[in-house]
């Protein structure tokens, strides 16, 4: 089983919690109003298409890389997953204040622009990131390494050998910190990888 069979099979194991389908999509899944009244587990976006890759390679005069490309082109534009305790970033399409619009990925384009860490490298290519600490993942395209930084300096605290690694290892850890409700089985714990 590939990750992407693996990743839809973890989101979809909290479908019992409910689904709801937005007008653009996006797919909800695992409704949990012990957090707040709208509040989802896991956010699944619209995948990309060529063209829309191409928007994002433009404006960063750089590709995306071909693991990440492949995320965004057969998986998802972006993720959050329990309540961005990890997320992945993609392409905002919308723009308005009502609940609806809200639901999008954080933007790929600042992440690697106008937020970017001052001493990232050229060939870091920041894909998402943590909500515990902030902290941040970025590619490294010189060796397909993912790496977790802080938001201050791409100085690694965690790698993993490729994307696939990294996210197939960080969803099964992820899942054991909390309870088939999505609560956190104790809030003390990090979220993040030691």
């Amino acid at each position: 089983m590939g990750y992407f069979e693996e990743l839809e099979k973890f989101i979809e194991s909290f479908k019992s919690k409910g689904q709801k389908a937005l007008q653009d999509g996006t797919v909800l899944i695992g409704h949990a109003p012990q957090i707040a009244p709208h509040a989802w587990l896991h956010a699944v976006y619209p995948v990309l298409s060529h063209d829309e890759i191409s928007e994002i390679e433009n404006k960063l005069s750089c590709e995306v890389p071909l693991d990440y490309k492949n995320f965004l082109l057969h998986c998802s534009n972006g993720l959050s997953i329990f309540l961005n305790t990890l997320s992945f970033y993609g392409i905002r399409k919308k723009i308005g204040r009502d609940l609806e619009n809200a639901w999008q990925p954080f933007s790929i384009i600042s992440l690697n622009t106008i937020e970017r860490i001052k001493d990232a490298r050229t060939y870091d290519f920041f894909i998402g990131g943590y909500n515990w600490d902030g902290s941040l993942l970025y590619i490294d395209t010189k060796t397909n390494y993912v790496i977790r930084c802080s938001n201050k300096s791409v100085q690694p605290l965690n790698s993993w050998n490729n994307f696939e690694k990294m996210i197939t290892s960080e969803m099964k850890r992820i899942a054991s910190l909390f309870d088939e409700n999505g609560n956190e089985k104790d809030v003390d714990i990090p979220t993040i990888p030691n």
